[in-house]
C-alpha cells in the first residue's frame, strides 16, 4: 500500500506542475482580455488566433461556481493556497483544514449545497482577487473549445461564452 500512496502523491505533483504552468500561459492571455497580441512569441499563433475570435465577458452569475455534469470539483495548487490563507489573515494548514479537501487526484475547495464554498448568492466570489487559477482561467479551458469555439455545452452553462467574433 505504501507504494500506492507514493504513486498517487506523485502524480499529484506531477498534476500541479502541469496546472501551473497551464494556468499561468493562460494567466497571460488573461490579462490582455480585448487583444492578445501584446503575447505575439509567447503563446503559439494558433492559440492566440482561437483567444482573438472567441468572446467571453463575465456576467458574474456565478454559475461556473456550481458543480454540474462533469464539472465537480475546483483544484487548487500549493500557491492557490498559499495566496487564498494570505488572504483571508490563516494559516495555510488552517486554509486547507477549512476549506479543502484531499482527493486521490488532488486538492479541492469544499462545496457548499453543490456551490463553491467562497460564492456568495449577493456577493459573488469573496475571494475574487485571489481565485484559484482554474476559476481565472475559465473557460479557456482546452476541455470547453472545439474547432476554435466553445463547446455547445459550455455556452449552456456559461452567459459570458459566445462564439461570435470580438
Amino acid at each position: 500500500m505504501r507504494g500506492g500512496r507514493l504513486a498517487s502523491s506523485k502524480n499529484i505533483h506531477y498534476l500541479n506542475l502541469f496546472l501551473n504552468n497551464f494556468f499561468a500561459i493562460i494567466n497571460l492571455v488573461l490579462s490582455f482580455p480585448k487583444s492578445v497580441a501584446p503575447l505575439r512569441g509567447v503563446v503559439c499563433p494558433e492559440w492566440r488566433m482561437m483567444m482573438e475570435k472567441l468572446n467571453f465577458e463575465c456576467q458574474q452569475c456565478g454559475y461556473c461556481c456550481r458543480q454540474h455534469g462533469k464539472y465537480q470539483y475546483i483544484y487548487v495548487t500549493p500557491k492557490d493556497v498559499q495566496q487564498l490563507s494570505k488572504h483571508l489573515n490563516l494559516t495555510p494548514k488552517t486554509f486547507r483544514g477549512r476549506f479543502t479537501k484531499e482527493l486521490s487526484h488532488g486538492v479541492v475547495l469544499n462545496f457548499v449545497q453543490d456551490c463553491c464554498v467562497f460564492h456568495d448568492e449577493n456577493k459573488g466570489c469573496t475571494v475574487h482577487p485571489v481565485k484559484p487559477r482554474q476559476c481565472a482561467t475559465w473557460p479557456y479551458w482546452p476541455d470547453n473549445i472545439e474547432n476554435g469555439q466553445f463547446k455547445p455545452g459550455i455556452l449552456k452553462i456559461c452567459k459570458g461564452c459566445s462564439t461570435a467574433s470580438a
